[in-house]
């Protein structure tokens, strides 16, 4: 491997090591956030993505969180 593909594979795993945020506000008491976390397997650019959802609503003083 060529320093500069070394190069690039180590800034392609750090940037896709740091998470990403989505947050979706439809309803003023309904809060949708998912969180992607997108990890590199190898030098070869195959990505996995692992996707946590976190579902959060107040309905009538109650609340209720979906993980």
């Amino acid at each position: 491997m060529s320093p500069d593909t070394e190069t690039k594979a180590r800034e392609n795993r750090l940037l896709f090591s740091l998470p990403v945020y989505v947050v979706l506000r439809n309803e003023p008491g309904l809060s949708v956030r998912c969180c992607a976390s997108l990890q590199s397997i190898n030098a070869g650019g195959i990505m996995a993505a692992i996707i946590q959802t976190k579902i959060s609503a107040r309905v009538t003083g109650l609340d209720l969180t979906i993980r």
